[in-house]
């Protein structure tokens, strides 16, 4: 009876939603701050300027964050046959203390 209960314990905890996978220098705080951004609905800029506000509650569809020479790319899960974001590259720019999520290549951007 022990065992069945936890087998029953185990399988649950494996059902958990997977962690994010990190490529390059992305820690913990930053990944917070990215999740975040993206479920407040982020507001995408080119150039310093304003482009689009994405929809609200994309954080939990992030699936890896990778980092290379500041450049952090954020891919989303796809959906087949449905529109939506696959992946958006941009920086973070800090002026005044106020930061935000630069675009960086709009290519990368579709929805």
């Amino acid at each position: 009876m022990k065992i069945l209960y936890l087998l029953a314990i185990f399988s649950l905890s494996t059902v958990a939603e997977p962690a994010i996978e990190i490529v390059g220098n992305v820690n913990d705080s930053v990944e917070a701050v990215i999740v975040q951004e993206f479920n407040d609905g982020a507001s995408l800029y080119y150039e310093h300027l304003f482009v689009k506000k994405l929809p609200e509650n994309l954080g939990s569809k992030i699936f890896k964050i990778t980092e290379k020479n500041a450049i952090f790319t954020i891919y989303f899960k796809e959906k087949i046959n449905e529109p939506g974001f696959q992946k958006v590259k941009g920086k973070y720019f800090c002026p005044n203390f106020k930061c935000y999520f630069g675009l960086y290549e709009p290519l990368y951007v579709r929805y």
